[in-house]
């Protein structure tokens, strides 16, 4: 029943998104001058954004072409390293597989959790086109850090061509519980999965931001999540044979 309203909500929306794009300047009007600066400044990270998506586009083609000539690379890899080193880069190939495997699911979960929230908050103010709203919602939420601030716009948007006072209702809903996900439940939810501390976490962010952006912040998780879990893995290596 959900995949059916889905497709059919999907093909009314597109048949009906021009005419919400016509008219939502007339409800833009209205606004107070401090709004529309605001939305001024806004555009002003486009060029931000439009940067952050093509690095996000090229690390996800590197990526696809990780896995499909995998074996290749790691034979490859294997020749280049001796052979009395073979079971510790195996460990460690085993981490890495592991750890990024944990990133792809942690997001699908903030995808998913995602998704019916927006659902359930679009259903609970009657707003139309839930179903399939909700599904770009939890899409867009697959995008690391950017992905929650992309997923607000369509559920607002639909919103607000129905009426822009509920459309801030939902808006400020949706804040706040993604405040709550993100921010409070979300950094134990990656601890557990990484196998780290939720203070970790945050630290992570916060210093792969500074060294290297967005994309820090992004990979910062996985790569201090290899790190100690290599550290730990090869002090056991090489201390267990002597006691």
């Amino acid at each position: 029943m959900f995949i059916p309203a889905v497709s059919y909500q999907l093909d009314t929306l597109s048949k009906t998104v021009p005419d919400y794009l016509e008219t939502a300047p007339k409800y833009v009007q209205k606004w107070n001058k401090d709004l529309i600066s605001s939305l001024d400044n806004a555009a002003s990270l486009i060029p931000s954004v439009a940067n952050f998506l093509f690095l996000f586009l090229i690390v996800v083609i590197i990526s696809f072409y990780l896995i499909v000539d995998r074996h290749k690379i790691e034979r490859e890899m294997y020749d280049l390293i001796p052979q009395k080193l073979h079971k510790s880069f195996k460990m460690i190939e085993n981490i890495v597989n592991h750890t990024f495997a944990s990133f792809i699911r942690v997001q699908l979960v903030f995808a998913i959790i995602n998704g019916l929230l927006t659902w359930a908050v679009l259903r609970l103010f009657n707003v139309g086109f839930a179903a399939s709203t909700s599904v770009i919602s939890g899409i867009l939420t697959t995008i690391p850090m950017v992905g929650p601030i992309f997923a607000i716009v369509p559920p607002v948007f639909i919103s607000f061509t129905e009426d822009p006072f509920k459309a801030v209702i939902v808006f400020v809903i949706l804040l706040l519980a993604q405040q709550i996900i993100f921010n409070i439940w979300g950094p134990k939810f990656i601890g557990k999965a990484f196998k780290i501390h939720p203070i970790v976490v945050l630290l992570s962010f916060i210093v792969g931001f500074k060294i290297a952006g967005v994309m820090g912040a992004i990979f910062a998780i996985p790569v201090i999540s290899i790190i100690i879990l290599v550290i730990r893995d090869l002090g056991h290596h090489f201390i267990s044979p002597k006691e």
